[in-house]
């Protein structure tokens, strides 16, 4: 039993150690996008002064110093460089503000005096940058001895992060599945009693047309029919007639059979009589034989008479059978006439109920497509459904497992209620602290999208300055023009009578291509401008980016975790 909770110890453990590298990744890409945004705000104010850069390399120095990461650190090294290619642009910078002075000997001073300066800051700052740099290794190095205890104290503390997280997301979810679930039934009611309607429509059209089919026929079938039974009837009548005529006579027969046995058995008593005299015997036979004539004549008259009898009583029976048979054939017909008023009306009703559920279909399609609109505008729930039925088929699953595994996982399921128990009592008190965290976060949050808007605007600022200014250029280079038209028009007038034009036009020259350098230099700088207006934007949708993948990571964090 040990042996199994240390193994579901480990497993939860690593379980674990992914979301918390993303968390770590995560708040560093968050500490990442803030230096950002204030590197490009003393970017922007370092046009009027340098003395925030020095500011910013103490406050990213005590940031190291308090913090223990290697990421930090690492991240300091980044910024110190990005602070050079800044050096290098602002060593540019007096360059561009020597563009719009008329006096070029001061501006060389000036400038020469402002070059010096920079050297010494860029080697003050230069040294400052390997110090730090030993700081770091030495720091580094004191991290690696006490890097285990504090990964496990971040270690629990993206754990109780990540679960309040999964608690919250999963709570959502069973909110949203619950909410869809009404929604759902009744579409699939809708549609399966669209589908029972279409199949009873489609029934009731087929027996319709079959019904059509055979109306003009149905009165001709229906007296065929009962012509046919009819003569049946008649039919099974004489054959019954037939019937009783032969018993009758198979009657006749058995009698006339019982007769010559006795006459017969009498001729043999004749014969074992005792003879006394021969005549007598004779006399007495002839006598018999004539009494037996006589009886079988008698015989033969009641017999024909029975005939007659019989004949006129089978005539009267077969009389009153027809009666009977005719008397039933009515009832028939009559009982035929009803069923077929019946059957009209049930007809009549099918057609009824055919129409009330073709209008009952007409309202059930209209809803339809009514829910199929409300279906199409709402994506999102299409969405969730999706992710719904994703994490649906997951619990499938899991419940299979775990149903495969109840039997050997009783007892460790009581040991694990008891375990969780009291690690909850422990998570409500940090469940606080996770929320004020939060907070604390969204105030962040809320102050770089402030920060955002502000540099966006100051951009905006800058981009309707130049604009002006390139509107005043181009007037100045019209009027420039102008005189360089009207100047060469004079040259050619005075170049044949004054001497003393040619230094005159040297210098000229020479203005025109300073003109021209300082154009150039203009233009190079505003491309440097948007270039760093570009990566600003860049940095923006990365953190959008980065944010949209912290709420996936979230989802499938929880997934993972059911």
């Amino acid at each position: 039993m040990e042996r199994d909770k240390c193994k579901d110890l480990l497993g939860d453990a690593k379980l674990n150690e992914s979301p918390k590298e993303e968390t770590e990744t995560i708040n560093q890409h968050i500490l990442q996008l803030e230096q950002q945004l204030k590197f490009c705000e003393h970017l922007k104010n370092n046009i009027n002064g340098h003395d925030e850069l020095s500011e910013d390399i103490k406050m990213q120095t005590k940031m190291c110093k308090n913090s223990s990461n290697p990421n930090a650190k690492n991240r300091h090294i980044l910024t110190l460089k990005r602070l050079i290619t800044v050096e290098s642009f602002l060593k540019n910078y007096p360059h561009a503000t020597k563009k719009n002075s008329k006096k070029n000997d001061s501006d060389e001073k000036i400038n020469g005096k402002v070059k010096e300066s920079w050297k010494r800051e860029i080697e003050e700052k230069n040294r400052h940058i390997v110090e730090l740099e030993q700081k770091v290794a030495s720091l580094e190095s004191v991290f690696e001895k006490n890097v285990d205890v504090q990964r496990m104290r971040d270690l629990e503390a993206t754990i109780d992060k990540k679960s309040n997280r999964i608690a919250e997301l999963e709570d959502t979810v069973e909110e949203l599945e619950d909410f869809l679930k009404e929604d759902v039934k009744e579409m699939r009611d809708l549609r399966y009693q669209v589908s029972l309607d279409k199949e009873h429509i489609t029934r009731m059209e087929k027996w319709i047309q079959i019904n059509n089919l055979m109306n003009p026929g149905i009165d001709r079938t229906r007296i065929i029919e009962l012509e046919e039974m009819v003569t049946n009837l008649e039919n099974y009548v004489r054959e019954h007639d037939i019937d009783g005529l032969k018993r009758k006579l198979q009657d006749r027969e058995c009698r006339i059979s019982q007769l010559e046995s006795q006459i017969f058995q009498l001729k043999n008593l004749s014969k074992f009589e005792e003879i006394n005299p021969v005549r007598e015997i004779l006399e007495k036979s002839v006598l018999h034989g004539n009494r037996v004539t006589c009886e079988l004549k008698e015989k033969e008259q009641e017999m024909k008479n029975m005939c007659a009898v019989s004949e006129e009583d089978n005539r009267i029976q077969e009389e009153e059978n027809r009666k009977i048979d005719l008397r039933e054939k009515e009832q028939k017909l009559k009982e035929m006439g009803h069923d077929i008023s019946e059957k009209d009306n049930r007809i009549q009703r099918y057609e009824q109920q055919i129409f009330e559920q073709q209008n009952i279909i007409l309202k059930m399609e209209k809803e339809r497509v009514v829910m199929e609109e409300e279906l199409y505008e709402t994506e999102d729930i299409n969405a969730l459904k999706e992710e719904i039925k994703l994490r649906s088929e997951r619990v499938q699953e899991l419940e299979e497992e775990v149903n495969s595994l109840k039997a050997s996982l009783g007892e460790r399921i009581n040991v694990a209620i008891e375990e969780l128990i009291a690690t909850l009592k422990e998570k409500e008190g940090l469940e606080l602290q996770l929320k004020q965290n939060l907070a604390d976060r969204e105030l962040k949050l809320g102050e770089l999208d402030a920060a955002l808007r502000r540099s966006n605007a100051i951009t905006d600022e800058i981009e309707t300055k130049f604009n002006h200014e390139k509107n005043l250029r181009t007037e100045a280079d019209q009027k420039i023009a102008e005189m360089e038209e009207k100047i060469a028009i004079m040259q050619t007038i005075s170049a044949a009578k004054c001497i003393t034009c040619k230094p005159l036009l040297c210098e000229m020259f020479k203005t025109e291509q300073k003109l021209i350098q300082s154009n150039e230099k203009r233009t190079s700088q505003l491309l440097k401008l948007h270039q760093i207006k570009r990566e600003t934007l860049k940095a923006l949708t990365e953190k959008d980016a980065q944010l949209g993948l912290l709420e996936h990571s979230g989802i499938t964090t929880s997934s993972h975790t059911r």
